[in-house]
């Protein structure tokens, strides 16, 4: 497997020193946002920030590890659903099998 940096393309596009500030955002079934950010948090996990319906910011959360900068330069299908409080994405093991994913979400007030 080429690693993403030793990666072709790699030389053909200009790549700035810093990440962008947002990796991706979905919703799910109460119209919540989640914008994950490109930031770590302490189980190196990515924040999503998340607003509610009416765009009010209410939670920072780490949502489980998956790389989604590396599915989307690799040309994988990000695979993140959210139903009904749960949370489900793909992720590639180290063995390269692909492994399911399945979070509860849990509010509080």
């Amino acid at each position: 497997m080429t690693r993403l940096g030793d990666h072709p393309l790699r030389k053909k596009f200009y790549f700035p020193e810093y990440t962008p500030v947002f990796q991706y955002f979905f919703t799910d079934d109460q119209e919540r946002l989640f914008v994950v950010t490109s930031e770590k948090g302490p189980s190196r996990q990515y924040i999503s920030d998340v607003f509610n319906a009416e765009g009010v910011f209410i939670a920072r959360a780490e949502l489980g590890y998956y790389d989604l900068l590396k599915a989307f330069w690799e040309g994988n299908e990000l695979g993140l659903k959210t139903k009904n409080g749960h949370l489900y994405f793909l992720r590639e093991k180290p063995s390269g099998y692909k492994e399911l994913v399945v979070s509860r979400m849990i509010w509080t007030k």
